[in-house]
């Protein structure tokens, strides 16, 4: 059997990365462009570059073979998710929703992602743990943020709520 490999050109990625003049020399870099505003992308392709080029140690970023994994992962998950039935409630009104329930992760790196359709006891299951862990997590980190900030912390909870209550409201 011969050996089965992916080859892409990066000269563009290259170009690029010198236009921006900041060598990727260290995680501390990655962070300083995406301070200075740079996308997620532009940073990740610049990295790479830098890191092929030998400028940058070899595990600034996973290996491409993980990178195009990742990839390939999100792009599937942006199919699945995108698959939606309808949800006609007690007063007739039409909602749409997933019809995949995915869970936080089937490993401790999080690179495992499945999903479950939304008539399974299993789903029912992961759309509670997932209220009760990890939604109040994300609560509580905009939260500091607001606070940290000077922002109205306890106004956007209490709009929290009512939006809440709201949307419960929508189910009886």
């Amino acid at each position: 059997m011969s050996e089965l490999t992916i080859t892409i050109p990066i000269d563009d990625w290259h170009d690029e990365a010198l236009k921006t003049e900041m060598p990727i020399t260290d995680k501390q870099t990655i962070i300083d462009l995406i301070e200075a505003g740079l996308h997620t992308a532009k940073v990740g392709r610049m990295a790479i570059t830098w890191r092929e080029l030998g400028e940058a140690p070899g595990d600034i970023l996973r290996p491409n073979k993980v990178l195009l994994e990742s990839a390939a992962q999100h792009n599937i998950s942006q199919i699945v998710r995108a698959q939606k039935h309808e949800v006609e409630t007690k007063d007739g009104k039409i909602y749409y929703s997933r019809d995949y329930v995915g869970q936080l992760s089937d490993d401790e790196d999080g690179y495992e992602q499945s999903y479950i359709h939304y008539t399974s006891r299993a789903a029912v299951e992961r759309a509670l743990t997932y209220l009760e862990n990890a939604v109040p997590g994300h609560i509580w980190n905009r939260l500091i943020t607001l606070y940290e900030n000077g922002g109205d912390y306890k106004e956007a909870a209490r709009s929290l709520i009512m939006t809440i209550d709201e949307m419960v409201g929508r189910l009886d």
